[in-house]
């Protein structure tokens, strides 16, 4: 107990409440976004396309983010962009048809500004020999406010119907985004020096140029372990894009689970992964955040493989419970590994290319892929998009047998190329 309130204060508190209120909103509607775009006449392959939108627009602007979080009030960067990128979920509440969707998508991506920028400060607010732990607090406190959230939407999609009730969710998390941001702004508090630097916007091309070059040369700085741990996020990302929109859609087709039995399970996933979140943060800070890594990354492999089998709910349950373990571990591990290797004067360049180094296995799919990803995260997770609903119409069964292979793979980089720093950084 004296472990968590050594952490729920200063900007931790701040980011913590944020999140559980955005978490809470978010995890009511992302889970059924698939059956949404199939609501308004859109196909697998419509799926691919609208969740590659957001992050080709993210792509050409995640430099610059990290650029601006550099060069401006870090705060004020994450309290504008969450205002704007919760406007444009009036595109989701009023989509005609998948193609508004798909609109939105793309606009909800350009606001991207936030995420580097909000990642530095929580790296900047957790020391180092606790941020296993920090990591973990951070998201098994909101994970477990969220826990129900999941249920609740496929209540209200089963009350209301799947079009009507998917808009009601994403007003809810329209308005969550807009108190969200007001909270940043007034709360947060900056954790870098002040700088002299300023962005000229008069530079026009040569500010872009400036921002672009910054990551070329943060790809350069990069020490080997951190390069491996990059190439292990682009990896896991790229595969869990591929099968990431479709575990709803394919428990509901194939499986013929209902909306509520699916909610169900995702509120006991989530219930169990909140649970281990903590004890995984502490077990990484203890025994080593690598090891850690391996055991997460081995835990979650036959379980996948297996999903593309069951045909009961509990069977289903069982596997998605299996993947629950697996991501209570694999969430804070990766991101404290990160912070560990970075120096604080790098974290806004790294961060602009991998952000927080959050990975999960997603079973929850979501409109547009996810925010947290930085630009050399973003490719894969466009390509993988593309092509997922593809690969799923092609042959229901490859999005799980490629992900199950692609962990496989990463546990073998992570012992063979990943190193922990000797001394973590502050």
């Amino acid at each position: 107990m004296r472990s968590f309130f050594r952490f729920m204060k200063g900007n931790i508190l701040v980011l913590t409440i944020t999140q559980i209120e955005w978490f809470f909103a978010m995890r009511m509607a992302s889970p059924y976004f698939s059956l949404y775009v199939l609501a308004l006449g859109g196909s697998a392959t419509a799926i691919g396309f609208i969740n590659a939108f957001r992050p080709l627009a993210s792509l050409f602007l995640y430099p610059i983010a990290g650029y601006i979080a550099d060069n401006m009030s870090r705060v004020k960067v994450i309290g504008i962009s969450r205002i704007f990128s919760a406007l444009m979920y009036l595109f989701y509440i009023f989509a005609p048809n998948w193609p508004a969707l798909a609109a939105g998508s793309f606009f909800m991506g350009i606001f991207v500004f936030q995420f580097p920028a909000q990642s530095a400060i929580t790296a900047d607010s957790l020391s180092p020999e606790r941020r296993g732990v920090g990591y973990a607090t951070l998201t098994a406190v909101p994970g477990a406010f969220s826990i129900i959230a999941p249920y609740v939407g496929a209540y209200i999609i089963t009350k209301y119907g799947v079009n009507p009730g998917i808009r009601y969710l994403y007003t809810i998390v329209m308005v969550a985004g807009m108190v969200c941001a007001i909270i940043y702004l007034k709360f947060l508090k900056e954790t870098k020096k002040k700088s002299d630097s300023k962005i000229q916007l008069q530079k026009g091309l040569s500010f872009i140029k400036e921002a672009y070059l910054g990551v070329w040369k943060t790809l350069k700085w990069m020490p080997s372990s951190l390069r491996a741990l990059a190439l292990i996020m682009v990896v896991i990302l790229f595969f869990t894009s591929l099968a990431g929109s479709f575990w709803v859609v394919y428990a509901v087709d194939v499986i013929k689970l209902t909306e509520l039995e699916w909610g169900l399970i995702i509120l006991l996933m989530s219930a169990l992964r909140v649970g281990l979140a903590i004890p995984g943060g502490i077990l990484a800070d203890k025994f080593g955040k690598r090891k850690i890594l391996i055991v997460a990354l081995a835990a979650s492999t036959f379980p996948i493989f297996f999903f593309v089998y069951c045909r009961t709910v509990i069977q289903t349950l069982i596997v998605l419970l299996a993947i629950a373990v697996s991501n209570a571990f694999l969430m804070p591990t990766c991101s404290a590994l990160l912070a560990d290797i970075v120096p604080r004067e790098k974290r806004n360049s790294v961060m602009s290319v991998l952000v927080r180094g959050t990975l999960m296995i997603n079973t929850q799919g979501g409109g547009g892929g996810g925010p947290r990803m930085g630009l050399l995260l973003t490719i894969p997770v466009i390509l993988a998009s593309i092509i997922s609903g593809y690969v799923y119409s092609f042959n229901l069964t490859y999005p799980w047998f490629f992900l199950s292979s692609s962990l496989i793979l990463c546990m073998i980089l992570t012992l063979t190329l990943v190193k922990e720093p000797e001394r973590p950084e502050l």
